[in-house]
């Protein structure tokens, strides 16, 4: 069942890692374009040499996978305490378990 948690986990993972990789890709072919002379038309998303472009934020630009990463961060670090919380509740339960067996039902504590 731990692999299935660590799937969950991952997809939980998956916006912020393409908003992370859509915000690079773009920052270095706005880097490069300026380098290169050019103006960098975020609409389109390439670079102009014939006319400036207006400065659009990523954020603006990209509102919908911003929420989806801020929203899947909040339920990853949620679902990463429930985990920890899960399996300390378990280990407590184990050896408490395993301490009323030895204290009662274990047959070397027996007086018979």
């Amino acid at each position: 069942m731990r692999w299935f948690h660590w799937i969950i986990f991952a997809l939980l993972l998956a916006f912020p890692a393409i908003l992370v990789t859509n915000f690079a890709i773009e920052l270095f072919a706005v880097d490069s374009a300026l380098d290169e002379g050019a103006s960098y038309d975020y609409i389109v998303g390439k670079a102009d040499y014939s006319q400036n472009h207006p400065y659009i934020p990523f954020s603006q630009r990209h509102c919908l996978l911003i929420t989806a990463s801020a929203c899947s961060l909040f339920a990853a670090f949620f679902f990463s305490i429930y985990l920890i919380i899960k399996h300390l509740t378990a280990r407590q339960f184990e050896r408490a378990v395993d301490n009323r067996t030895n204290q009662i039902g274990h047959p070397d504590n027996r007086t018979d």
